[in-house]
């Protein structure tokens, strides 16, 4: 018997055809991955940036001598105006940007913000247990912060209830 060692053309190219799909169904895992990656790191960016101001803006509430809450024309709460001896600082958003302003500056926290609100309120009735919108007085202790809105379609909602140390 006369024998050939090696391969026919049909072997070779079934082992070719399972080599590219391989390959190409690695490369299509890859792009998830990697586009999966690129949206939660964008998201821990969003909320580490929003962790961060909201954590000021209560710290800031917790220490304040005097609450001064900033309304529009339309009476809707745009920002609030912290005092104590240390410091002197304004929370709010212009509709695109959570900032706060103090004696440096003016500084964004966030930009590209939709639909930011900025919520304040700071009495809760004593039946229904809600919160009452226009109830904050310099004699204020407790206050409930809302700031919602989005950020490349991703919602978030932050809400806090602060005692004010002062």
């Amino acid at each position: 018997m006369n024998r050939k060692k090696g391969f026919t053309l049909i072997e070779l190219f079934m082992a070719i055809l399972i080599s590219s799909v391989l390959i190409l169904m690695v490369g299509a895992l890859s792009q998830i991955a990697f586009s999966s990656h690129d949206q939660v790191r964008k998201e821990g960016d969003l909320y580490s940036d929003l962790f961060y101001g909201f954590n000021l803006l209560t710290y800031s509430v917790r220490n304040a001598l005097t609450v001064e809450v900033l309304v529009d024309e339309l009476n809707n709460t745009k920002g609030l105006n912290l005092a104590n001896s240390a410091y002197n600082r304004t929370f709010g958003n212009n509709n695109t940007s959570f900032q706060y302003t103090d004696s440096t500056g003016v500084y964004n926290i966030i930009d590209g913000v939709s639909n930011l609100n900025f919520d304040f309120r700071c009495e809760k009735d004593i039946v229904t247990g809600n919160w009452l919108a226009d109830s904050c007085s310099a004699s204020s202790k407790i206050f409930h912060l809302i700031l919602t809105g989005s950020k490349d379609n991703e919602p978030f909602d932050l809400v806090s209830d602060v005692m004010r140390r002062n």
